[in-house]
This record gives C-alpha cells, sequence and structure tokens, in this order.
C-alpha cells in the first residue's frame, strides 16, 4: 500500500512539473486574463463603427448607417462583399497557439510597428473591441494579434478559413469602395437618357410617370417612331440599372486626363424619384480609327472593356458584359414595322 501511495505521489508530481515546463515553453503566463485572448465579437450586429489604421497614416472608418448599409470614410458607400468579409474575420477569429517566450519579445515589438489598429464600437460609441493585427506566421496558417494594452501575443487563425488574416483589415480606400454606380429599382427610376455622341438617331430618354413609360429622341429635331412601344420592354430596360458597376478603379491612371479629352462613345444618366442624378460617359478600349459608318455597324460589337468617367468623381475599368446591358438605341423600343 505504502509503495502504491509514493507511486501515485511521483505520477503526480511529474504531471505538475510536466504542465509547468510546457506552459513555460509557450510563453503562457498565469497573469493572462481572458479578456486578452478574447479576440472575436460575439454579435457583429452591435457593431456600429469600426476604425482601421497602422503607423504610416493609413486609416479607414466604416460606420453603419441607418439603412443598415455601411460607410466609407464619411463619404463612399461600402462593397458588401467587403464588410461580409470583415464581418467574418472579427467574428470567428480565435486563438491557435501561444508563442514561446523566446520568440515573444519580437513579436511584440513588430506589432507595435508594423501592426494594424483594430477598433470596434457599439450604436452608443463604447469601444467593443481593440486590438492589433500583425503579419503570418512561417506556415502562413495563423496570424499574430495582441490586444490592446496586453504584453501576450497569440498566433490566431479561423478554423474554416486556412491561411493568414491581415490581408482582410485592408487599408486602402479601392478596397472597401462600392465599384457600383447604378443601383436604383425600376419603382425608383424617373428618367434615363442614353446619348451617342456620334449616333444622335441611336440617342434616347425615356421618362417613367408612376406606371406610364415614354421614350422619344433625345434630340427634339429628330423624327420619333410612328410604331407602338413593345410591351413591358421598358420595364426590362430599367431592371438593368439595379446593379451596374465597375470591374476595377483606374482614378491614377497617368492617360485619363487624355482619354477625357477624347469624344465618348456614349453617356448614361439616371435620375431618380428623389431627383439625384448620376451619369458615366463611356470611352472604348482600344479607340480604333473607324469611321462613323463603321463606328455605327461595328463599334459595339468590337468592344470589350470601357473607361468610364463618372459623375460621382471615380474613373473606372468596366466590362461591356456588365455595361452594354444599358446601352440599347431608340428603335429598340418599338414594336416593328408588319408587312401587310
Amino acid at each position: 500500500m505504502k509503495n502504491t501511495y509514493l507511486l501515485i505521489l511521483a505520477v503526480a508530481i511529474l504531471g505538475v512539473s510536466a504542465l509547468y515546463l510546457l506552459q513555460k515553453d509557450t510563453g503562457a503566463s498565469s497573469t493572462i486574463t481572458s479578456s486578452d485572448k478574447d479576440f472575436s465579437i460575439k454579435n457583429f450586429d452591435e457593431i456600429y463603427k469600426i476604425f482601421l489604421a497602422d503607423r504610416n497614416g493609413k486609416k479607414i472608418l466604416l460606420e453603419r448607417k441607418a439603412d443598415q448599409k455601411w460607410l466609407l470614410n464619411g463619404k463612399f458607400d461600402v462593397r458588401d462583399d467587403a464588410i461580409l468579409m470583415l464581418r467574418q474575420v472579427m467574428s470567428h477569429v480565435e486563438i491557435r497557439t501561444i508563442p514561446t517566450n523566446s520568440a515573444t519579445q519580437r513579436i511584440v515589438s513588430d506589432l507595435a510597428t508594423l501592426g494594424i489598429k483594430v477598433e470596434a464600437y457599439n450604436q452608443n460609441g463604447e469601444k467593443v473591441k481593440s486590438y492589433y493585427v500583425g503579419g503570418s506566421t512561417k506556415d502562413e496558417m495563423g496570424t499574430y494579434m495582441i490586444m490592446e494594452n496586453a504584453e501576450q501575443p497569440y498566433v490566431t487563425h479561423i478554423a474554416m478559413l486556412p491561411g493568414g488574416l491581415r490581408a482582410r483589415y485592408m487599408l486602402g480606400e479601392e478596397n472597401w469602395k462600392d465599384t457600383r454606380f447604378f443601383k436604383e429599382s425600376v419603382e425608383n427610376i424617373k428618367m434615363v437618357t442614353v446619348e451617342y455622341p456620334s449616333m444622335p438617331s441611336k440617342s434616347f430618354v425615356l421618362h417613367h410617370d408612376l406606371s406610364t413609360f415614354t421614350v422619344q429622341p433625345l434630340k427634339s429635331n429628330l423624327p420619333k417612331s410612328p410604331n407602338s412601344i413593345k410591351r413591358g420592354i421598358a420595364e426590362k430596360y430599367l431592371d438593368q440599372f439595379k446593379n451596374i458597376g465597375a470591374e476595377a478603379f483606374r482614378n491614377d491612371m497617368p492617360e485619363k486626363d487624355s482619354i477625357l479629352r477624347s469624344v465618348p462613345f456614349a453617356i448614361v444618366t439616371v435620375k431618380n424619384l428623389q431627383d439625384k442624378e448620376i451619369s458615366i460617359k463611356l470611352y472604348p478600349i482600344p479607340m480604333e480609327d473607324l469611321t462613323t459608318e463603321q463606328k455605327e455597324a461595328k463599334l459595339q460589337a468590337t468592344i470589350e472593356r470601357y473607361f468610364g468617367s463618372c459623375s460621382n468623381g471615380e474613373f473606372y475599368l468596366l466590362q461591356q458584359v456588365v455595361v452594354g446591358k444599358v446601352l440599347w438605341s431608340y428603335d429598340s423600343f418599338f414594336e416593328e414595322n408588319k408587312l401587310n
């Protein structure tokens, strides 16, 4: 019995010693509080403001508006997929491992100089979470993070999403800005004009008054179609404006000024029921040396992309497959002449 008691005691001592050595090796500390480990936001719907910043002066402010949409730096609409990506990482981030004592000092130093500061606030302006995001581990399966005012850094990850997390805390405005410029429902569109400077006979203006639609030539001196408007065609056309966006921003293009001095292929303008207008001028890529007849017959068929100068101040790269959905001609809306 005595030998059995001594054996149990020896095993217990060895177990405690092993636990102590494991904690020492991983850098764990008895002074670490649960709040120092809790990076995830349990209820993201309570978050109304997120602030991101680095030491180089880059700053991103995301604010939830009354309609639950997000605003970037007080002036731009935020891409739905971008805020969804941030929501995912801030809601599901968790600790993967604890760095060793030997690595902790270097990690903390890197976080202090290269880390991205993350702050999240609720609707009352109260800070819900604040931490720093560093670089990835060597295997790129974890990301170094540390809570504000804490001493212990951690390697974090999202279990269902392998890879580093830092790239999801984006600091470039263009990574967050909504690329859509037309996003109106049929019911909220008052008027659309489409002008083809080189083809005035194809240009038109569409008026929407409650359930009534009229389509006329843009220039009053041009003849009106004698035919009836196709049934449902105006609604079908206006439905295209609910989701028209760009492939990318090109605001810093060196050739931008020279492109803007050229004649656009088309100018599309939308006015909603609140009398808010937005328009875009489209410049084909490339600008081929075609005659007017060639332009009318072939140009749109040869275009794959455009540069677009928008009234919202942005300069876009656009795809024909997207923006081409609203590049109709005047005669597209009318029934064809029937032969007797």
